[in-house]
Formats: structure tokens, C-alpha cells, sequence
């Protein structure tokens, strides 16, 4: 299974599995990056994690990501927007202390 159906595919309300997209969010390049170097379990990662985990990633990614400025409801904090699958699994992967924010900024 490739990183788009591991980390898409499971984490990502706009993932469209039938169109073949060369953009990607923040949280896939980041993750892109990261797993380069480091071995990350996205299998394990929970689907949930806290608001202040979020928030804390939040403020490091989305400035970073191609899609901020005019395609994400959620950095805009429109009511109930989904974060990205990215930044699901990125805020999970921290409170399993698999990653680091030092490690996100490295990326970055």
C-alpha cells in the first residue's frame, strides 16, 4: 500500500481515490518527508486526538500548505470543517510521541 492510500485514503474526507491528483496537502509532504528518515506506523495512528494537539499543529503546518490561503475550511475555522488526513494523522503520530514538533519544523 503507497503513502496517498495509507495516509489519504484513511485519514482524508477530500480524497477522491479516482482522480489521479499531483497536489498533495501539508501533512502528505511532511509526512512524505519524515518517513524518508524515520519509520512511521500510519496503521496505528488513531483517527482522534486532542484540540491542543491539533491546535499546536495547526499553527506549525497550515501556514506551510499549498491549500491555506484559499482552499481549507478548516485553517479558516468554518464550523465543523475536517481537518486534512495529514493533519489527522501528523497530530496522532505526535501524542504517540513517534514525532516530534521539532521534527515537523525540520521538514518545513
Amino acid at each position: 500500500m503507497d503513502l496517498r492510500e495509507q495516509l489519504c485514503g484513511r485519514y482524508c474526507s477530500f480524497y477522491k481515490p479516482s482522480r489521479d491528483e499531483a497536489v498533495a496537502c501539508g501533512g502528505y509532504r511532511v509526512i512524505e518527508k519524515l518517513s524518508a528518515t524515520m519509520s512511521l506506523d500510519l496503521v496505528s495512528c488513531a483517527e482522534t486526538s486532542s484540540s491542543y494537539t491539533r491546535e499546536r499543529i495547526s499553527a506549525v503546518l497550515c501556514a506551510a500548505c499549498p491549500f491555506y490561503r484559499d482552499d481549507c475550511d478548516f485553517a479558516r475555522n468554518v464550523t465543523d470543517a475536517p481537518p486534512c488526513g495529514g493533519l489527522i494523522a501528523i497530530a496522532s503520530l505526535v501524542e504517540q510521541d513517534s514525532i516530534s514538533i521539532d521534527d515537523l519544523l525540520s521538514v518545513l
